[in-house]
């Protein structure tokens, strides 16, 4: 059967054009709106699409490795057992997206099963990128929005922000782009009891918005821009 599988995948490989295969390859990648599914906790995380697509054969190997589209779209969850791994996984994709946009969404919970120093490295590794963040969706507690201040380059071309609160606790939080103030077009927040002032984007761009527990007296002190 492993040698039908291979016979075929070489057919495909050798019949059609290599513009063709890797459009075929980019049509099997997760679409953006999967940032708006519930992350998958489980023991074994889940081997990203272009990893998958590599690991058929070295034809294919070779098309996903050098598709750099392939690559960015980046999702982790924080508390996998083995973030470690994730975090070679994610180093791996960002490289090879070259200097496409980047979807990325990472969803942490505070719990024993965070381990905080390699945490800490997977914030480190998106904040490198941030002049290339396209969607960014954090699902962290809140207190965590502002570690992802990325790379004090002075642009941004980040045009959805989502910023999920994990956590029951009312401390501080707020997000803030070192050198840059971000004009996203779509922006979906849950503050619980925090304020608009403490998101630091262009807000007089924003097309779509999103806010959810958020009180009526803290909705009224709207930013303006």
């Amino acid at each position: 059967m492993k040698a039908n599988m291979l016979g075929d995948c070489n057919l495909i490989h050798h019949k059609l054009p290599l513009e063709v295969v890797s459009y075929i390859f980019q049509l099997c990648m997760p679409d953006t709106g999967f940032f708006y599914d519930a992350p998958c906790h489980s023991k074994r995380p889940k081997l990203p699409t272009p990893f998958v697509l590599g690991r058929v054969c070295k034809a294919w190997k070779q098309i996903a490795w050098s598709t750099p589209h392939l690559w960015t779209n980046t999702s982790v969850d924080a508390n996998a057992v083995d973030l470690q791994e994730e975090c070679r996984n994610v180093e791996e994709m960002l490289h090879r997206s070259g200097r496409m946009p980047l979807s990325i969404r990472i969803t942490a919970y505070d719990r024993d099963t965070l381990n905080y120093p390699w945490y800490h490295r997977l914030i480190q590794l998106i904040n490198e990128h941030s002049t290339r963040w396209h969607v960014l969706d954090l699902r962290v507690p809140g207190r965590h929005w502002c570690l992802f201040s990325g790379n004090s380059q002075p642009s941004s071309t980040l045009q959805v922000l989502r910023l999920g609160d994990t956590s029951p606790s009312n401390e501080g939080k707020y997000f803030r782009i070192h050198n840059a103030t971000p004009s996203p077009e779509e922006v979906r927040i849950d503050f619980r009891l925090g304020s608009l002032m403490s998101v630091d984007i262009q807000w007089g761009c924003v097309i779509n918005l999103e806010l959810s527990t958020i009180k009526f007296d803290k909705f009224l002190n709207w930013p303006a821009s």
